[in-house]
């Protein structure tokens, strides 16, 4: 891949943190050699125009986020490509509304709407055109980028606007081993055939019994390695989720009637059973936690009533919730998520079940006996946090 020998294209529609980013820095040993090899690396984009008119865009985008919606953006997080398609839509249907009720057409007339953003350009107020294809999908500019060994970051070097049937190079390809555009013939040709390879084809008294094995190899690593990547993608996209903590109502199976009473102390006195059967008996979690017991996700939870209309997922908010979800420890209340009424008030406060029990269950259960020394180090630790 150094050398140049072959094409790699890869298709990364637009940035997000979602699928991550095609990059060759990872502060080790081969950050050279991966650098040298991603040269031979066409990357094919859509076209971003980020002009002054986007930016005003963007810093709104994020503003409202933050109040309407409590998403705050990260700091290298930028408003992609997902949030200007719908705004522009909003744009097209509006001002095709209103050329037709200008003409004096019936703006209720679904086919009538269709045919008129056909092979249409409407303006756009983030600086640029909406071009409208014949068949009325949207026609995009597309940019194919390389990677460049002064900056390190994949740049511009063609932009293809379909639409106009038009080209402009922003650069020259530089690519290894060569001056100017990529190889547009495999070194054995298409079909394998070449002059120059026939001779190394002939190698071996068994020669389909050795690209049988060859083949058998590959499609096992493939295999692997699709497997591999889709694991990887489930986890990164379970990290990525912005939403995590919000559980619907739905999902929760209660274990028994559900305690509707605002007093959420309902601990009760006893010995600590840990069968799943035993504890399905009880309406609240007795000696496992201040809540219900509730399945989710096919696994047992404990579920706390929180203070009626109390708190709403602020920002401050969830960014805390993030915080205690990286906290693991035996000795602490793992939180899973929060559940919303309809009127985005937190309602309920889900977490684990609580095996062994709580300090609370200790305390009130007058057959377990603490000598002073026991509750000395508790009550430290207590005031410690």
């Amino acid at each position: 891949m150094t050398e140049g020998e072959y094409v790699y294209v890869a298709v990364e529609l637009f940035r997000s943190n979602y699928w991550g980013e095609f990059t060759w820095k990872y502060d080790d040993t081969s950050d050279r050699d991966a650098q040298l090899a991603l040269r031979s690396l066409a990357v094919i984009a859509l076209y971003e125009n980020h002009n002054q008119f986007f930016a005003e865009f963007a810093k709104e985008v994020r503003k409202r986020s933050r109040q309407k919606y409590d998403y705050l953006y990260g700091q290298f997080e930028e408003v992609d490509f997902i949030v200007t398609s719908f705004y522009d839509a909003v744009v097209l249907y509006a001002q095709t509304l209103v050329q037709i009720h200008r003409l004096g057409g019936n703006i209720k007339n679904g086919s009538v709407m269709a045919d008129s953003m056909r092979n249409a350009s409407v303006p756009s107020p983030l600086g640029y055109a909406i071009n409208m294809d014949v068949d009325g999908d949207r026609s995009h500019a597309y940019s194919v980028k390389q990677l460049s060994l002064v900056t390190g970051k994949f740049e511009d070097i063609l932009r293809i606007n379909y639409h106009n049937n038009e080209e402009i190079w922003y650069g020259q390809f530089k690519w290894p081993g060569r001056v100017g555009l990529p190889p547009d013939v495999p070194p054995c040709g298409f079909d394998g055939t070449a002059v120059s390879c026939i001779a190394d084809m002939r190698f071996g008294s068994e020669p389909g019994a050795i690209a049988g094995l060859t083949v058998g190899v590959l499609f096992a690593a493939l295999s692997i390695a699709a497997v591999f990547a889709g694991w990887i993608m489930r986890k990164k996209k379970k990290e990525m989720d912005p939403y995590w903590w919000r559980i619907r109502q739905e999902e929760l199976q209660y274990l028994g009637e559900r305690n509707k009473s605002k007093n959420n102390k309902v601990l009760q006195s006893g010995s600590i059973t840990r069968s799943e059967t035993q504890v399905s008996k009880s309406r609240n979690c007795s000696s496992y936690a201040s809540g219900v017991i509730a399945k989710y996700n096919g696994l047992p939870v404990c579920v706390v009533e929180l203070p009626n209309k109390t708190y709403k997922p602020t920002a401050s908010l969830i960014r805390e919730l993030n915080q205690v979800r990286t906290i693991n420890h035996p000795n602490l209340h793992r939180i899973i998520g929060v559940g919303l009424d309809n009127e985005n008030y937190c309602e309920l406060m889900v977490g684990d079940v609580c095996t062994k029990g709580t300090l609370d269950n200790v305390m009130e259960n007058e057959m377990i006996k603490l000598d002073w020394y026991t509750l000395h180090c508790i009550f430290i630790i207590i005031f410690l946090g």
